[in-house]
């Protein structure tokens, strides 16, 4: 990958995507460092002790090595089962809240990001005083923001919401992609930077799905993109 990446650069000067490899190579040396991920697993539960909603294996550290990760067994099914919350009783609309409000934390709050949150990594169970908690599982890659990018995040994101062209296009500036900040809109919300949001009000509880893709699951994607680029 790395001969690729090295390959492609060499004939097209304009390729920006060679930190792809050194942080495809960064990752699984972490994927595969249990004692790394544990600790992850302890920081996120300590950020989200006072969250009733969220639920972090507790570790066994008497049985936790560089190869070997013990931990709590919690009940749940893949975020993404709607059957399965219609059979429990738990209301799919307030999962996909709960979701985007665990994650808008550990974005905007923490700055210390879950990097892999696909569905089988989230898991709902039927036990909480919520009548349902977010299990989150598979701790070996998170991103850490410094304080500077997590406050130009933030501003993005108020700016992505109120459609405010300039401060988006300003932001931009300082993300170093220039004029193509004006696609941040359609990246982030699915929306243009002079066009209000195209759709129906409201969301039925069949649509669940398309809303954690949609908001949540690329997030950490979008956010690796905007730190290297």
């Amino acid at each position: 990958m790395s001969f690729l990446s090295k390959f492609v650069a060499l004939f097209f000067p304009e390729y920006r995507f060679g930190w792809l490899v050194s942080e495809f190579a960064e990752s699984v040396a972490l994927e595969l460092d249990f004692i790394h991920e544990a600790r992850n697993a302890e920081r996120t539960a300590r950020n989200f002790k006072n969250n009733t909603v969220v639920r972090v294996p507790h570790i066994f550290w008497d049985f936790t090595t560089r190869r070997v990760l013990t931990m709590e067994f919690c009940q749940g099914c893949k975020v993404d089962d709607l059957e399965f919350m219609i059979e429990m009783e738990i209301e799919p609309i307030k999962v996909a809240k709960a979701l985007v409000e665990v994650f808008a934390e550990m974005i905007f709050v923490h700055g210390f990001v879950h990097g892999d949150p696909h569905p089988g990594n989230i898991l709902v169970s039927p036990e909480g005083p919520n009548s349902f908690c977010l299990v989150l599982l598979d701790h070996g890659i998170y991103k850490e923001l410094d304080e500077g990018f997590r406050r130009d995040y933030c501003q993005l994101w108020k700016a992505l919401i109120l459609l405010d062209a300039n401060k988006i296009l300003q932001l931009g500036e300082r993300f170093g992609v220039g004029k193509y900040s004006r696609y941040f809109p359609l990246i982030f919300t699915g929306r243009t930077i002079d066009r209000s949001p195209v759709g129906k009000k409201g969301c039925a509880r069949g649509r669940v799905l398309n809303v954690l893709i949609n908001l949540v699951f690329p997030v950490p994607y979008n956010l690796n993109l905007l730190k290297n680029w």
